[in-house]
């Protein structure tokens, strides 16, 4: 069966589909909707016809399969073909793989992945793909923004509209040049519940930069994009944060007996005085500063969430925390607490294991990798109430930081609970995340989280960092996935204030810095050793490090608001990168001998 348009052809030819696209020619593999059921056997349900469907806007065809449809389109009016998965009858399954991979093999051939900041992977790029962050679900740090390129030269952008309840995989061969990317569709609730779509974005030259400015169109037009000028129409403050040194310091660390971090992390116990006069003693004039306050409740870090008030008593309690925050604002700097609604901790004074996540099988997951111990996970749809809980509380003493960061919210997977009294799907979850960072917003509270993501953008203003897959590693590690790109800063540079290491090993972290447009950590204490690229900072001069920290926040004073219109790869190993702003300012850096050069280029 065979449709057409004036630029697009596409036939399907048993179960793969063929695609004629300005020349160019794709197919997928011949392989119909894989179910993998919940015991993980595997059976490809069969076809029972296939039909021609025109709306007069788009030519289609129509699959019929037991229990769902597929139908695979071409809109006439932009060339974009859609490909949707559509539910019939009630069907159990685990994940449904469709459509299959676009057969994806040559020496040139080349993937561009949302992977964290953001992965090029060669075809020929020697790596083990089969263990991805979070096995490969979007909306995780694994999959920052919905969508993938694959191109030699022409190529294709693949965006997934309905990624809440997906993951993806990677079939990669670097001896047969192949990268193949498969889809994964997961069950809401048990269910197929809804259509699930993607859009194919056919392209000439293709390339990263290229297949970033396709998504960035995307979001504009679906409304997702918010631009930090926008942003400041209700937050002005955040202009505070333009040019703003990070500083990342903690109050109190407690390891329950119950945590697999017991004899391993030991406790401590820093005052909100001395954090005041640690800030008070480093702070230069002419400098802005945010600062990032981890363990200042009385249970400490990561313990007892939702319940951590009140401030840590030993510290100082609400005087010393009142003082300190009022302290740094005085000086026109800015503060942030850490908070967390997720990790539900069995310590917490009002733990109850009805507010938990329940999946479908009535089961919780619990752990206890974390200071608090044992906990399970709260769920989203009750979160927003115990945040205006506690900062009703911060109110009532008087205290009122500039910020709050929001822990795991924006790195870990959307969650969905089949719980009758508070039932949630993925998508809701991240409806209802959005819905406590935009409470604060309503205090006037600037909302940032752990890493950025897409679904996010709006509601968010900046985040602990969007770092390379790699700065989360042993930075002796030899092992990468792929060339660093800045994948999520092409789409989103203009939007969101992202805070870069600035520690030198081999290579440089402050070149990524540079090349990004981001802020600078004056000072990033990790709150657990060697745990989320917490590794030590080498022999850096307390002087060096600022007179570092400057260059990067005098440059993120100048291209904050710019859109990153331009990135460059100047070899083949990606060792020297050049990025280019929307206001003339240019980045070239070499890894090879940790040089970089900044140029401002005249728009006249």
């Amino acid at each position: 069966m065979l449709i057409s348009t004036p630029n697009i052809t596409i036939e399907k030819i048993n179960e793969s589909f063929h695609i004629t696209s300005f020349g160019d020619h794709w197919q997928t593999l011949d392989q119909g909707p894989v179910i993998i059921a919940e015991d993980d056997t595997r059976y490809t349900p069969h076809c029972l016809r296939s039909e021609y469907y025109d709306t007069g806007c788009s030519k289609g065809i129509i699959s019929h399969y037991p229990s769902f449809l597929t139908y695979v389109y071409i809109e006439e009016a932009t060339d974009f073909v859609y490909f949707n998965l559509i539910p019939t009858k009630d069907l159990s399954f685990k994940e449904i793989l469709w459509p299959a991979p676009i057969e994806f093999n040559g020496i040139n051939g080349k993937t561009a992945l949302p992977y964290m900041q953001g992965l090029l992977i060669p075809n020929t790029y020697c790596y083990d793909y089969h263990e991805l962050a979070f096995d490969g679900q979007f909306a995780s740090n694994c999959a920052y923004m919905p969508f993938w390129a694959q191109y030699s030269k022409s190529g294709y952008v693949m965006i997934n509209h309905t990624y809440w309840d997906c993951k993806y995989a990677i079939d990669h061969d670097h001896t047969s040049a192949k990268t193949n990317i498969y889809l994964r569709w997961l069950p809401s609730l048990g269910k197929l519940a809804y259509t699930r779509k993607i859009q194919m974005v056919f392209a000439s030259e293709l390339d990263h930069v290229k297949a970033a400015k396709i998504y960035r169109a995307y979001a504009q037009e679906c409304g997702i994009f918010s631009s930090l000028q926008t942003k400041m129409i209700k937050l002005p403050k955040i202009q505070n944060l333009i040019g703003a040194q990070f500083i990342h310091f903690g109050i109190k660390t407690h390891i329950d007996q119950s945590s697999a971090l017991f004899g391993k992390v030991q406790d401590h116990l820093t005052t909100f005085k001395q954090r005041q006069e640690q800030y008070e003693k480093l702070r230069l004039k002419d400098h802005h500063y945010y600062l990032h306050l981890d363990g200042w409740g009385e249970p400490g870090y990561d313990n007892a969430h939702p319940d951590y008030l009140p401030p840590c008593v030993a510290a100082g309690g609400w005087d010393g925390l009142k003082q300190m925050i009022d302290t740094i604002t005085a000086n026109g700097d800015m503060i942030g607490l850490h908070d967390q609604y997720r990790d539900y901790y069995h310590q917490a004074s009002s733990y109850d294991i009805k507010n938990a996540l329940e999946d479908i099988h009535h089961d919780h997951y619990q752990h206890a990798r974390w200071a608090g111990g044992k906990q399970n996970y709260l769920c989203a749809s009750l979160a927003k109430d115990y945040v205006k809980r506690n900062f009703t509380a911060l109110f009532a003493h008087g205290i009122r930081p500039q910020a709050s960061y929001l822990d795991v919210f924006t790195c870990n997977e959307l969650d969905e609970c089949a719980n009758l009294l508070h039932p949630m799907t993925r998508k809701e979850c991240a409806a209802y995340r959005n819905g406590c960072f935009d409470y604060l917003t309503s205090q006037n509270i600037i909302s940032s989280s752990e890493e950025c993501n897409d679904y996010a953008i709006s509601s968010l203003v900046f985040a602990h960092y969007g770092p390379y897959e790699f700065m989360l590693k042993d930075p002796n590690d030899p092992q990468r996935m792929g060339i660093p790109i800045p994948l999520f800063n092409l789409v989103y540079h203009d939007c969101f204030i992202l805070p870069w290491p600035m520690e030198k090993y081999h290579e440089d972290y402050m070149l990524y810095a540079l090349l990004n447009g981001g802020a600078p950590y004056l000072i990033r204490e990790g709150a657990y050793p060697n745990t989320d690229g917490a590794f030590a900072q080498g022999s850096l001069s307390n002087k060096e490090h600022q007179e570092r920290c400057d260059i990067v926040s005098q440059l993120h004073e100048k291209v904050a608001l710019a859109e990153m219109i331009d990135h460059q790869i100047l070899d083949h190993e990606g060792k020297r990168q050049k990025a280019i702003f929307a206001n003339g300012i240019s980045v070239t850096i070499n890894l090879n001998d940790n040089t970089y050069q900044i140029e401002e280029i005249s728009n006249n």
